[in-house]
C-alpha cells in the first residue's frame, strides 16, 4: 500500500501525495470551504488539512473523509459525528448488544442490507452507514429536503458491520458454508455422495493396475490401457504446444488514480502467526491508493495466536480482521466465502499468508480488466518459488511452477480454455464471483473448480506476468501432504464437473472439455495414484489450500 504521506500530523507541511498547501498556521476551515462529508470538522482541523484532502480526494475521486481517515488524521466516530452535526441528524453508536432477531431472515436479505448500509429500525427511523461520495449525496439530499432529517440517522460503517456481523452470524455462516450447495447443487462436492469413495476406487486401481493386468480380460486391459494412454498424451501435448505459444504483451500498470477501481484484497491465515510481520509488510508495500484498499484478513475462531499477531502488526486504517464462522467444514473456501460478504472493492484480490506480491500487480490486473472485455471475470498472476535454495524438493517446485504458470496457464488462457487456477493471486470481478457462488467450501482444491465454473458461466480468465512470491515446502513429508491434497481435489473436480459431460461439453465446448479431462486427469494417471488412496473421507481446514 504505497504511502501517502499522510501519517505524521505533526510535521510542517502534510504531503497529501502531491502538491503541499499551507501550512500549520493557515487559518481554520468554514464548512463553505470544506466537502460536505467533512464540514463538520470545520473549527477542529486546520485548514490547510482539509484543503489538501479535499484535493487529494479530488484527484482519486473518493471523499475527503476517506483521505482523513487513510491518514489516520481523523476517526471513522469523528468523522460520522461531525457529518452528524452538520446534517442535523442523530449519530446512533450501535453499541446496545443486538436482539436476536425474531425470525430468521434470508441470507442475501443480509447481504443486501451489508451492501446498501442501510437498515430499518424499530421506531420506523432508517440508519444509513455511508462514507465518502456516498455520504456527501446523502448530505446534498438533506440539504435539499431537510424533512427527511427526522426520518433518518447516521453511524460508521464499521459500527454497523460490527452490529450485523453479531446479529446476523447465523444467516452469515450458512451462506459461507452452504450457498453453492443450495443455489448450484450439481456444482457442488457436497453432493457427489458416495461418488466421492469411487476416488479412493480409482487410486487403488492405479497403484495396482501392474497387478490388475494378469487378471482383467485382455479386452478390459486394451480399453483401459487405450484411456490412460489418451490422457497421457493430452497431457503431454498441451505441454508441448504450450511451448510454441506466445503470450500478449504484458499490461502497464494503471496510472489514472481517478480510473482505479475499489479493491478488496482476503487472505485466510491459519495458525501462520510467525509470517504475519512479512504480510503485513508485504500488503503496505501494494501500490494502491490506501483510501481504494480493504484488506480482510480471515482467521479460524480457535487461532488465537495468529489473531493475536494481527492485531499487534496492523498499523494503519483498511486492514479488518475477520472471524470464519464454525458452521460447516473448516476450510479455506469457506473463510473466503465469510470474508467476501464483507468485502466492498469491485475487483476481489485473493493472496496467501507467506505471499509476497510485486507492488504494481494490482495496477497491472487493472489494466487488464480495462482491456479484456466485459466478459473478462478473473486475472491469475504467475507464481514463483522463493525459497528454492533450500532443498532439492523446492528447486523442482521451483521448475513446476514455472511451467504451469509462465507456459501451460498463458496458452490455456489466451485460447479460452478452462484452467485451473492457483490458490492464490488471482484477482475477480466481484459481482462475477457473487454470480457464479463464490467458492466451494466441500471441493479441497477450490480453485482449481472455481477456474472450471467460470470458465461454464462464459467467463474468462486472463494470465499476466506479474508474480508473486511464495514458499515450497522443504521436506518429503510436507511436499507428500500438500501433493496428496491436490490430488484429492483434482478428482474431485473431475466427479462434480464430468457428470453431467454433455452439459460441460456444450458449455465449454469439445475443446474445453478435453482440455480440463488431459489438464486434471492426465496429472492424475501420471502420479500412478502412489498418494491418493488415502484420507477421502474429511476435509479439514489445513487440507484446503492452494492447488498451483
Amino acid at each position: 500500500m504505497k504511502r501517502t504521506g499522510l501519517e505524521c500530523p505533526g510535521a510542517e507541511r502534510i504531503d497529501f501525495g502531491g502538491a503541499e498547501l499551507g501550512g500549520p498556521h493557515s487559518r481554520p476551515a468554514t464548512p463553505a470551504d470544506a466537502p460536505a462529508e467533512i464540514a463538520g470538522l470545520a473549527g477542529s482541523r486546520a485548514h490547510y488539512i482539509l484543503v489538501q484532502a479535499t484535493d487529494r480526494a479530488g484527484r482519486l475521486g473518493v471523499g475527503a473523509d476517506e483521505v482523513l481517515l487513510a491518514a489516520s488524521l481523523s476517526t471513522s466516530d469523528e468523522l460520522a459525528r461531525g457529518a452528524a452535526r452538520q446534517a442535523e441528524v442523530d449519530f446512533l453508536p450501535l453499541e446496545e448488544a443486538p436482539a436476536s432477531p425474531a425470525r430468521r431472515i434470508a441470507s442475501r436479505t443480509v447481504l443486501d442490507m451489508l451492501r446498501s448500509g442501510t437498515a430499518r429500525l424499530p421506531d420506523g427511523r432508517i440508519v444509513v452507514a455511508a462514507r465518502g461520495l456516498r455520504l456527501r449525496a446523502l448530505m446534498d439530499k438533506l440539504a435539499e429536503r431537510p424533512e427527511l432529517a427526522a426520518r433518518l440517522c447516521l453511524t460508521t460503517p464499521e459500527r454497523f458491520i460490527g452490529h450485523v456481523r453479531a446479529r446476523f452470524a447465523t444467516e452469515l455462516a450458512g451462506h459461507a458454508a452452504f450457498r453453492l450447495w443450495q443455489d448450484f447443487p450439481a456444482l457442488s462436492a457436497r453432493t457427489l455422495g458416495a461418488s466421492r469413495y469411487l476416488l479412493a476406487g480409482l487410486a487403488l486401481l492405479l497403484v495396482m493396475l501392474p497387478v490388475a493386468m494378469h487378471f482383467l480380460p485382455s479386452a478390459a486391459m486394451v480399453a483401459v490401457a487405450l484411456v490412460l494412454a489418451a490422457l497421457v498424451l493430452g497431457w503431454s501435448g498441451l505441454r508441448i504446444a504450450a511451448c510454441t505459444y506466445v503470450p500478449d504483451p504484458d499490461p502497464p500498470p494503471m496510472r489514472d488514480e481517478r480510473a482505479l477501481p475499489r479493491y478488496s484484497l482476503l487472505v485466510p491465515l491459519y495458525r501462520e502467526a510467525r509470517v504475519v510481520p512479512q504480510l503485513v509488510d508485504a500488503l503496505e508495500a501494494l501500490d494502491y491508493p490506501p483510501e481504494k484498499l480493504q484488506v480482510l484478513l480471515v482467521v479460524e475462531a480457535d487461532d488465537r495466536e495468529t489473531a493475536a499477531a494481527l492485531a499487534a502488526h496492523l498499523r494503519r486504517p483498511g486492514f479488518d480482521i475477520i472471524v470464519a464462522p464454525t458452521l460447516g467444514p473448516r476450510t479455506k473456501p469457506k473463510a473466503l466465502n465469510a470474508a467476501l460478504a464483507f468485502a466492498t472493492g469491485d475487483i476481489v484480490g485473493i493472496f496467501d499468508a507467506e505471499d509476497i506480491p510485486e507492488p504494481q500487480q494490482l495496477r497491472r490486473v487493472c489494466t487488464a480488466f480495462r482491456r479484456g472485455g466485459p466478459n473478462l471475470a478473473c486475472v491469475q498472476a504467475r507464481l514463483t518459488i522463493d525459497n528454492l535454495a533450500d532443498s532439492w524438493i523446492t528447486r523442482q517446485f521451483a521448475a513446476e511452477y514455472a511451467a504451469h504458470f509462465d507456459v501451460v496457464l498463458p496458452m490455456l488462457s489466451g485460447y479460452n480454455l478452462p484452467l485451473p487456477l492457483g490458490g492464490t493471486s488471482n484477482h475477480f470481478l466481484r459481482a462475477a464471483l457473487e454470480r457464479i457462488g463464490g467458492w466451494d467450501p466441500y471441493n479441497v482444491t477450490e480453485d482449481a473448480d472455481l477456474g472450471v465454473r467460470l470458465a461454464r458461466h462464459d467467463w474468462r480468465t486472463m494470465v499476466i506476468a506479474s508474480t508473486t512470491d511464495e514458499e515450497a515446502p522443504r521436506r518429503a513429508r510436507a511436499w507428500l501432504r500438500q501433493r496428496s491434497r491436490w490430488y484429492k481435489g483434482w478428482m474431485q473436480t473431475l466427479l462434480v464437473h464430468g457428470r453431467q459431460p454433455l452439459q460441460l461439453v456444450r458449455q465449454t465446448g469439445i475443446g474445453g472439455a478435453l482440455a480440463l479431462a488431459f489438464m486434471l486427469g492426465g496429472g492424475l494417471v501420471l502420479t500412478e495414484g502412489s498418494d491418493v488412496s488415502r484420507g477421502f473421507g474429511g476435509i479439514r481446514r489445513e487440507e484446503a489450500g492452494s492447488s498451483g
